[in-house]
């Protein structure tokens, strides 16, 4: 029961945010709201522990990017001054919000193993239940996006000091 009102609470926190949620059942985007009483409805008390999910290419994109990748490149963020993306880790990938791109096309880069998740994607969103015993948890929370770019530049000079074995292997 405790879970489940946290689910609901945060798909809840989303909604007045500003964020369009809906429930990992419901697989027609176009459906998620921002509706306290719709997203209310779709996490009465009594229903299963259903994942909340988030619609990406409105209010926000997301780089999908490998564990060991995400690591070096939030530690390149911190150093530097600006906007840092909020980021949801998992136990193998970082998902870095940004700020939604100005182009249509998707961002695919099987080098750096980025997956640009815009228009028509959707991640799921703490405190969402995992596999097994895991949960969906904010591992970076920021209040700002940065700009897609800003973040894909730290990917990539994090990428090329992983290549020159710049990072100790620590993730």
């Amino acid at each position: 029961m405790l879970f489940r009102s946290r689910l609901r609470s945060a798909a809840l926190r989303y909604a007045r945010g500003g964020w369009a949620v809906l429930p990992e059942s419901v697989v027609d985007l176009s459906q998620a709201s921002v509706d306290p009483d719709q997203v209310a409805a779709w996490w009465p008390r009594a229903r299963s522990q259903e994942a909340v999910c988030l619609p990406t290419g409105r209010s926000f994109d997301v780089l999908d990017v490998s564990t060991v990748l995400g690591a070096h490149a939030v530690r390149i963020m911190e150093c530097r001054s600006g906007p840092h993306p909020a980021a949801i880790r998992t136990p193998d990938r970082w998902l870095f919000f940004t700020a939604p791109a100005t182009g249509s096309e998707p961002i695919w880069d099987t080098r750096l193993d980025i997956l640009h998740r815009g228009p028509g994607g959707m991640v799921k969103a703490p405190p969402s239940p995992g596999a097994g015993h895991w949960v969906w948890h904010w591992e970076l929370r920021h209040h700002c996006l940065p700009a897609l770019a800003t973040v894909l530049e730290a990917l990539t000079v994090a990428h090329q000091l992983s290549s020159e074995q710049v990072f100790q292997e620590a993730y």
